[in-house]
């Protein structure tokens, strides 16, 4: 019965924030239009990202069923291993784009532009020297790099494409480091919408090159350098509206960048980097445990019940991403009370969609992966409960997380991690070995629920329920515990 009461407020809040989904501003000159105002823009970005992954997920579809019958099994398995191998490289901005969403949605929330400009510019020019050095650094190892061997390439037209195609992978990714800076821009004037919207674009012409490209029989390289291309490119419009018509206060320049800026961007980013990897280790390397455990035969199975359990994760990480700015935004403004009335009715919003979400899984789940994959395909109902446990202590934690990243608070998260981390994956492995994959989830949901979300919680709700007088703990440095 509580859970059923859990759901129902959960639904009343969502059907609350929908409805300020509108393309006209509040009035910002008041406290009550602030709030809205923010409301608004979390709700517009929440939606316009549930738009981008829908096209993310079934464009896809219809790429992959021209691509494949025209690059090959074996050549297209090439691709899809460079680009997996190539994942890693979504910290290679080395947590500047999570520093300075915190530090200029602060600084964009009082108002002071010369500040926000100093940010922006710091991190830009920051980010070119990492592109640059990255980039002079591949150059350098390209050539001695047996890539044919690294990447498993056995067929002489694997072997003949793996050295190019990883060139037309990687070099287009890192040229867009420096101009997928506006992402981060973006989410933290609370227009994360228009990151999307951009995204939502470049999912799409890359969709329409597969299409051109493989009617038209105009190359594999060319196929993969345009997919590769394409994000790049919308990057770099995206980058240029922003910076330099719609926000042209805002725009990078050599001049603006500050070494003071630039060395508290790294010192934060870095932390963020550290954090990343941590979070990467303890929560994203369940398929190597099983199989590692169980064996290759068990992953199959195991990896696609995830991933399907896993939408509802994204989905209500689009919903907590906007607090992250809004967040810092009303605590620059020393709306402390705003941020705890909202990270309570997020918190609402995120369990109860999770408990909605877990009960569907565990009691249609099998059925629907049966009449998707055929009766042979075992979803036991002991794992998808164990995802939704999984599920439900990330999105408990996950609004606190967006209270104490808004902050600058990374010290005390890293400090949980550390000890999550290795304990999780110690767990995972001693309880794989003993129930098989059924044990990972679970493994993860006893681990997060005493190591990390206890604290999380505790953590955020004592910064929140600081009186006005000891606001200022809020600008601690960053290892404060």
């Amino acid at each position: 019965m509580k859970f059923v009461i859990i759901a129902s407020e959960a639904w009343l809040k969502v059907k609350g924030l929908c409805g300020l989904i509108r393309l006209s501003s509040f009035d910002t000159s008041t406290e009550e239009g602030r709030s809205k105002e923010r409301l608004r823009r979390m709700a517009l970005t929440a939606a316009t990202a549930a738009m981008m992954k829908v096209m993310a997920m079934a464009l896809p579809l219809i790429t992959i069923s021209l691509a494949l019958p025209y690059m090959g099994k074996e050549v297209f398995g090439l691709w899809m291993t460079v680009i997996g191998f190539f994942q890693l490289f979504v910290f290679a901005d080395f947590g500047l784009g999570n520093g300075l969403l915190t530090t200029l949605s602060q600084a964009f929330g009082k108002g002071d532009l010369i500040e926000s400009r100093k940010l922006t510019s710091s991190a830009f020019f920051l980010l070119i020297g990492v592109a640059v050095a990255i980039l002079c650094l591949f150059c350098l190892l390209y050539s001695f790099i047996p890539w044919a061997r690294l990447l498993n390439a056995e067929t002489d037209a694997t072997i003949r494409f793996s050295a190019m195609m990883v060139a037309a992978v990687f070099v287009p990714r890192i040229l867009q480091l420096p101009f997928a800076l506006v992402e981060k821009s973006q989410l933290a004037v609370q227009e994360g919408y228009r990151t999307n919207l951009w995204q939502c674009c470049a999912y799409l012409i890359s969709a329409i090159c597969v299409v051109v490209i493989a009617h038209w029989e105009l190359g594999v390289l060319t196929l993969v350098f345009a997919v590769a291309a394409v994000p790049a490119v919308f990057f770099f419009l995206n980058w240029c509206h922003f910076f330099l018509i719609d926000k042209p206060e805002l725009r990078p320049t050599r001049a603006a960048a500050s070494p003071h800026e630039a060395s508290h961007l790294m010192r934060l980013g870095g932390a963020y980097f550290v954090l990343s990897i941590l979070t990467t280790f303890g929560l994203a390397f369940d398929n190597v445990i099983v199989a590692q455990t169980c064996g290759l035969d068990t992953v199959a199975e195991f990896s696609v019940v995830a991933r399907v359990a896993t939408l509802l994760t994204v989905a209500l990480g689009m919903i907590c991403m906007p607090m992250w700015s809004a967040n810092g935004e009303a605590i620059a403004r020393g709306d402390y009370a705003w941020v705890k009335r909202t990270t309570a009715r997020i918190v609402q919003i995120t369990s109860g969609l999770a408990i909605v979400g877990g009960i569907c899984l565990v009691t249609v789940g099998p059925l629907v992966f049966h009449a998707w994959l055929g009766p042979s395909f075992n979803a036991s109902r002991w794992l998808l409960a164990g995802l939704a446990a999984q599920n439900f202590v990330l999105a408990v934690a996950a609004p606190y997380f967006m209270v104490l990243n808004a902050a600058g608070k990374v010290g005390v998260q890293i400090q949980l991690f550390l000890l999550f981390t290795p304990v999780a994956l110690g767990l995972k492995f001693v309880m794989a070995s003993m129930y098989g994959s059924v044990g990972v989830p679970w493994a993860m949901s006893i681990c997060y629920g005493i190591l990390v979300l206890p604290w999380i919680q505790r953590y955020a709700k004592h910064r929140l329920n600081r009186d006005g007088s000891q606001k200022r703990g809020w600008c601690m440095p960053l290892y404060t515990k």
